[in-house]
């Protein structure tokens, strides 16, 4: 894994938030993006760690989804 030195910390109403180019943390949340390889094609894997599922069902509102 890649840990940027690009890194920041502010304060917010969720509480402190620290993010750099690849992570991201709050009070509620953990977000960590890798990259990997294989063959000719490079992937990305978001691991996304929630304090609670009420944040997962905010971002999947019942908002109708309308094909592109």
């Amino acid at each position: 894994m890649l840990i940027s030195s690009n890194s920041s910390t502010a304060s917010t109403s969720t509480g402190n938030v620290t993010k750099t180019d690849t992570t991201y943390k709050d009070d509620n949340m953990e977000i960590e993006i890798t990259t990997g390889k294989a063959s000719d094609s490079t992937y990305y894997v978001a691991d996304i760690k929630l304090s609670s599922a009420d944040y997962l069902k905010t971002a999947l509102d019942k908002t109708p989804m309308v094909p592109i």
